[in-house]
């Protein structure tokens, strides 16, 4: 079954915003194997093309910087 842009989209920000797989699925009716392939694959996409494709590194090294100064 295809989910609409905007379940797709809904589904990717609540994920961004810290939610469950889980949570996402029951609430936006899209199956949790689904959500987690989204997360896996479309979410690490959707990332490197807003903040560019080192952001996780970057983020990560610059988080460790600061928790351990």
């Amino acid at each position: 079954m295809a989910h609409s842009p905007h379940t797709k989209a809904n589904a990717l920000t609540m994920l961004m915003l810290g939610d469950s797989p889980r949570y996402v699925a029951q609430h936006t009716g899209v199956p949790l194997t689904t959500v987690k392939r989204w997360r896996n694959k479309d979410m690490r996409e959707w990332v490197r093309e807003i903040f560019g494709p080192g952001f996780g590194r970057s983020f990560r090294m610059a988080l460790k910087k600061r928790l351990q100064g």
